[in-house]
């Protein structure tokens, strides 16, 4: 997801970018210690994020998030090792391609 996050970012497909950063279903001490280096990349770019962490998994949590936040796109990694489909996309990204309403930017 980092990787993603530093890809969409060197892109930078809105000059006037709001961008929150979620973590999802992690120790909160680690989701912070996460949270605070997306924060130090992104000040690198000029960008000050929201930064939110939620108890919950992804699936159960992202799309409704993003609805509620009016998120223009979704920026989306991959974690999930499985079959040859989920390697290449993970399991939440599947769910996200096939229920999205808005655009995404993926990454490996």
């Amino acid at each position: 997801s980092a990787a993603t996050l530093r890809r969409f970012l060197l892109l930078r497909p809105w000059p006037d970018l709001e961008l929150r950063v979620a973590t999802f279903e992690m120790d909160p001490a680690r989701s912070q210690r996460l949270l605070t280096e997306v924060a130090k990349y992104c000040a690198k770019h000029h960008i000050e994020p929201e930064l939110v962490h939620f108890p919950t998994s992804a699936q159960q949590h992202l799309l409704s998030e993003a609805e509620a936040w009016q998120a223009d796109a979704i920026v989306l990694g991959n974690s999930a090792k499985s079959l040859i489909l989920r390697r290449m996309l993970g399991e939440t990204a599947l769910q996200v391609i096939r229920e999205a309403e808005v655009p995404l930017f993926l990454s490996q």
